[in-house]
C-alpha cells in the first residue's frame, strides 16, 4: 500500500511547514525575552539576538522534501547601497515576519505596494516563487533593507531555493524603484516540481502565522 504522502506529494511539505512553525515558536519566544532584557540596559544588539533560528530550522526541514533541480549556491552580494528595496510577494510581505528574521526590536512600518513586471508566480509544495515571463505582472510590496547583513539573513531565510537579482519596480504612486532586488526561483523555471498557484497572505496569517508566532 502507498503511503499518504506518496499518493499527495504535498502532505510532506504541509507536514514539514508545521514543524518547522513548531520549532520556531520556541526560538521567538526566546528571542523576544531577550530582546526585552535587553531593551531596559539599552545593549541590545541585534545581531546577537538568537534568531537565525527559523532559517536554520528551514534549511534543515526542507531537505526533507528536497532541493529544487539545478539550485546554484547562494550568491555573493554585489557592492551594497543602503537601504535597498527589496521586492516581496510571499510571507515577507507580512512584517511581524521581518521583525522576526531581522531580530527587530519592532516591527517595520507597514510596506508600499509595489508591482513587478515581466514576471509570473508559481508555487514550489507551498511556497510561492517567481520565474520570468515576458508580460505578466506581480503584486507584491517593497521593503527597504538597511544593511548587507540584514539582506544576508533574508537571503538565508528564503534559502537556496532562491537566488536574488536586480529589478525595477512600479511603486503605486506610479513612481518607478530602479536598482530593487527580488528572489526568485533558483532551478530550471520549466522544471516539473513546480506548479500553478498563488500566494494567499491572509489566508497564511490566519492559518500558519498565529503557530509561528506563538499565539493561540
Amino acid at each position: 500500500m502507498k503511503s499518504n504522502l506518496k499518493l499527495f506529494p504535498d502532505l510532506r511539505a504541509f507536514s514539514t511547514k508545521r514543524s518547522i512553525f513548531t520549532s520556531t515558536r520556541i526560538c521567538i519566544r526566546t528571542s523576544f525575552k531577550k530582546v526585552a532584557s535587553h531593551r531596559s540596559t539599552q545593549i541590545c544588539h541585534p545581531t546577537k539576538v538568537h534568531i537565525d533560528c527559523p532559517s536554520s530550522i528551514f534549511r534543515s526541514q526542507i531537505s526533507s522534501f528536497g532541493m529544487p533541480s539545478s539550485a546554484e549556491p547562494g550568491r555573493t552580494p554585489e557592492p551594497w547601497s543602503s537601504p535597498t528595496l527589496l521586492f516581496v510577494y510571499g510571507s515577507l510581505m507580512d512584517t511581524d515576519v521581518i521583525q522576526v528574521v531581522l531580530s527587530l526590536t519592532a516591527p517595520p512600518p507597514p510596506l508600499q505596494a509595489a508591482k513587478l513586471r515581466d514576471y509570473r508566480m508559481k508555487m514550489w509544495h507551498i511556497y510561492p516563487t517567481l520565474i520570468p515571463h515576458k508580460g505578466s505582472e506581480i503584486q507584491g510590496r517593497v521593503y527597504p533593507v538597511e544593511s548587507l547583513d540584514h539582506f544576508q539573513r533574508l537571503e538565508s531565510y528564503e534559502t537556496r531555493a532562491y537566488t536574488w537579482t536586480v529589478c525595477d519596480v512600479e511603486l503605486d504612486d506610479g513612481s518607478v524603484a530602479q536598482g530593487c532586488r527580488v528572489f526568485i526561483w533558483a532551478g530550471d523555471p520549466e522544471s516539473s516540481e513546480l506548479y500553478e498557484g498563488s500566494f494567499d497572505l491572509e489566508r497564511y496569517q490566519t492559518r500558519y502565522k498565529p503557530s509561528m508566532m506563538g499565539r493561540s
